[in-house]
């Protein structure tokens, strides 16, 4: 059967572990013959989920998607100096109320009231 398709693009790559969908499709890859598999091409900011054991992440990263890892290394800087910055602000708000007028919020007590008419309606002698 001829490949229907020559460039798989996985975008946030790393999360290519255990049972998602791209080790999953990862792993039908593998089954398929050599001359029939499509180019793999993997993005990702953070290549590496154990920082304990950053080679290990590295290669189980490159095993999984049968590829190689490459980072952007020349032109570095230029590359920051057009990477937007961002703008952090902080806003603090009231805390929500507890009870909104017209909105009735049952409690625990609503509840065992509900039981306990039930129980006394039903004539239990408790």
């Amino acid at each position: 059967r001829d490949a229907q398709f020559s460039l798989l693009i996985f975008d946030e790559c790393h999360h290519a572990r255990k049972n998602h969908p791209y080790s999953q499709i990862m792993r039908e890859y593998i089954e398929t013959r050599v001359d029939l598999r499509p180019k793999i091409f993997g993005m990702t900011a953070s290549p590496v989920w154990d920082v304990k054991n950053v080679q290990k992440s590295l290669a189980d990263l490159e095993r999984t998607l049968d590829a190689k890892v490459v980072a952007v290394r020349a032109n570095a800087e230029e590359l920051i100096s057009h990477a937007p910055t961002a703008v952090e602000v902080i806003k603090r708000f009231s805390p929500s109320p507890l009870h909104y007028d017209g909105f009735p919020v049952p409690t625990l007590w609503d509840y065992i009231s509900v039981f306990e008419r039930t129980f006394l309606d039903s004539g239990v002698n408790w």
